[in-house]
């Protein structure tokens, strides 16, 4: 996997951070011994290929940053410490990675956020952030 994944064009490395990140939503529903290493990994795979373009200076699609933050966004509501300091993480490098000028970002954010946040009822991420820090174990 480690050797594959530099070799995959912009295309496909996109695409397959998308099935990723949405993979670890799914596994994070229901966190377990079981899901919780697995939902880790593919998080930390998209902070890896976030960190591959970034080197090499790849633009990140608008419609790829929307879902990606919008994912990561849903993994903070994660009950597993470890999944929500993974999200953080992986919003941080998504944040770090963005361009001054990324053409139609705030336009897909508005059109790809999820039921609950639609129509501007999304808090920001702070407050997703401060429910984290909260916790005692975090």
């Amino acid at each position: 996997y480690s050797g594959l994944t530099p070799a995959l064009d912009s295309p496909l490395w996109q695409l397959h951070a998308e099935m990723l990140l949405a993979s670890a939503c799914d596994l994070a529903l229901e966190p377990s011994a079981a899901t919780v290493p697995v939902a880790l990994q593919a998080v930390r795979a998209v902070a890896a290929l976030l960190s591959k373009a970034s080197t090499e200076a790849q633009p990140l699609a608008a419609s790829l940053v929307s879902t990606l933050f919008w994912r990561g966004a849903l993994l903070l509501h994660s009950d597993a410490i470890l999944i929500y300091t993974e999200a953080t993480i992986l919003l941080a490098a998504l944040a770090a990675g963005l361009p001054p000028d990324c053409d139609g970002l705030q336009e897909h954010l508005d059109k790809t956020a999820p039921l609950h946040w639609s129509r501007g009822r999304f808090p920001g991420l702070l407050p997703l952030c401060l429910v984290g820090l909260s916790r005692q174990s975090s």
